[in-house]
Parts: structure tokens; C-alpha cells; sequence
């Protein structure tokens, strides 16, 4: 009998080891999963556009433009273009850049939300390869391009 008790008490004390060690593995992998989740909020935190966001650093053209009563389409703008007339928007990693507006270069800074130049800011949106800004009944539609100089470069 005394045999079966000592049985009895090695397969409880199995059954408690093995338990034990369950355990350890479930906190192991609740630590792990915490870990993870608090990486994730920190790259969302400094990252504000979130998971999967579009870098927006490059060399911009102006595709089109509008206003309240006037429309010009990416031709139109190519013509302004071939007579030396452009509008270009260039943006570095810094959160710093330069908008060109028909030869006339302007400091500007941006964040997630919004483009600044000379104290005035724009709401922006970014969609694929475009950045679209409006205000006040404008409309200004940028495409990422290669910037003039880097195309010669290349020849």
C-alpha cells in the first residue's frame, strides 16, 4: 500500500512540475507579448502617421492646380514648365524644405499634419505618389518626380 502512496505522490508532484512549467511558459509568453505591444506604441507614438506610413521625403512638381475660378490641368502646367515657370516642392528628412514657386524659393517646415512657409500653414494629404494641399479655395496637387539635376547627373 505504502508503494501506491509513493505512486500517487510522484505522479502529483509530475503533475505539479508540469504545471509549474506551463505557467512559466504562459508568463514567459505574456512578458513577450507585452514587450511587443510596448515597441509597437512606441513606433506609433514617434511615428504619428502610423504603421505602414508613406515616406514623404523627395522631390515634388506641381501636377495640378486650382482655385475658385480657375483650373490648370498637368498640361497647362507643363507649358508654364517649358517657358521656365514652375512650382516645385522639395522635402528632406529633417522636416525641413523648399518650395519654388515660379523662381522664387521659400523655406518651409512640415509635420504629419501640415506645411508651413512664412508663418502660414496648409493642411496636406498624402496618396501614393502625390501630396495634395488646400486652403482658402486652392488647390495644389504635387507628384513626386526626379529632380532636374539629378536627371543630368544620370546622363
Amino acid at each position: 500500500m505504502e508503494e501506491n502512496n509513493e505512486n500517487v505522490q510522484t505522479a502529483e508532484s509530475i503533475e505539479e512540475t508540469k504545471t509549474a512549467k506551463n505557467n512559466k511558459i504562459i508568463k514567459t509568453c505574456v512578458i513577450i507579448a507585452a514587450v511587443v505591444l510596448v515597441i509597437v506604441a512606441i513606433y506609433l507614438i514617434f511615428n504619428k502617421n502610423g504603421l505602414g506610413s508613406k515616406n514623404i521625403v523627395g522631390y515634388y512638381e506641381l501636377y495640378e492646380m486650382s482655385s475658385d475660378d480657375e483650373d490648370y490641368s498637368y498640361e497647362d502646367l507643363q507649358n508654364l514648365k517649358s517657358l521656365g515657370l514652375e512650382v516645385t516642392l522639395e522635402l528632406r528628412d529633417d522636416k525641413t524644405g523648399t518650395l519654388n514657386l515660379f523662381g522664387e524659393t521659400m523655406d518651409l517646415t512640415y509635420d504629419n499634419k501640415n506645411m508651413t512657409v512664412d508663418g502660414e500653414y496648409a493642411p496636406y494629404k498624402v496618396d501614393d505618389n502625390k501630396i495634395t494641399m488646400e486652403q482658402d479655395g486652392q488647390k495644389l496637387v504635387f507628384q513626386k518626380a526626379e529632380k532636374a539635376e539629378n536627371l543630368e547627373e544620370q546622363k
